[in-house]
């Protein structure tokens, strides 16, 4: 069973190679790219609706252990916020719902996706990976899904992303879709590493590693664009007007 995996998997990588991160070193999807931008009055929005993929449902659930997790299971993207004041951010991750079928060896790329993601402050550099990572003993890799996260290249650089926040499955309901709504974040380069978060096919990392596609839809909304509700603009006109009441009065 473990060799037709692999052989699918093998086959699966050369079939889908322009897109396929998988077998690669970190290699950063730059998600502020005018192909990906859309706009309304207030945001920005960047949608990809096919991202890339990775082998198996298990990258970010191993990566949360205790052991941590190989970073060649997992997506990485990143992403800029220019603004000096900062910007609230709607990120989500969804499965590319994408089936491959070949007519001989069978399921390439299915759509079950349960994905989860990782924010991070600062970005590692292009093409790192285990090796030159300094990986402590002990642990399955370098990719810490719940914490700060060293990496480092063939090329003598590294790097450290801090961790923030994360969104991961709930096990009992297990979703194609996932999403951090109305974040803030500074001015800086973050990263975002996702996975899959199924714990099923965690505890059987062997048994499960066709590949899972993935898309991401990032809205940028700058703090000097986000509107003030109308609430609050009646609220601040009836005080004006309390105001200007009481100094009537005074002047009386």
């Amino acid at each position: 069973m473990k060799n037709l995996l692999l052989t699918l998997a093998t086959i699966s990588l050369t079939a889908l190679a322009p897109i396929q991160e998988a077998s690669a070193h970190v290699s950063y999807l730059d998600l502020i790219n005018p192909a990906f931008k859309t706009t309304n009055a207030e945001s920005s929005i960047y949608t990809v609706n096919s991202a890339g993929e990775f082998l198996g449902n298990f990258g970010w659930a191993d990566a949360a252990d205790g052991d941590w997790g190989d970073s060649h299971h997992g997506g990485w993207a990143k992403f800029e916020i220019t603004n000096a004041d900062g910007a609230f951010i709607d990120l989500s991750v969804f499965t590319d719902g994408k089936v491959v079928i070949h007519p001989e060896f069978g399921v390439l790329k299915t759509n079950d996706l349960t994905p989860a993601f990782t924010i991070y402050s600062g970005v590692v550099p292009d093409l790192a990976f285990e090796e030159f990572s300094n990986v402590p003993a002990g642990k399955g890799g370098a990719w810490n899904a719940l914490g700060n996260t060293f990496m480092g290249n063939d090329e003598g650089d590294s790097g450290t992303i801090t961790y923030l926040t994360h969104v991961r499955q709930n096990q009992n309901n297990l979703q194609n879709t996932i999403a951090l709504n109305n974040y803030w974040l500074a001015q800086g380069t973050y990263s975002v590493v996702l996975g899959g978060d199924s714990a099923l096919a965690a505890a059987n990392p062997d048994d499960d590693i066709i590949p899972r596609g993935y898309g991401i839809k990032l809205t940028v909304t700058d703090v000097t664009a986000v509107p003030v509700p109308a609430a609050i603009w009646l609220m601040m006109g009836g005080l004006m007007s309390l105001l200007g009441m009481q100094k009537s009065k005074m002047v009386a």
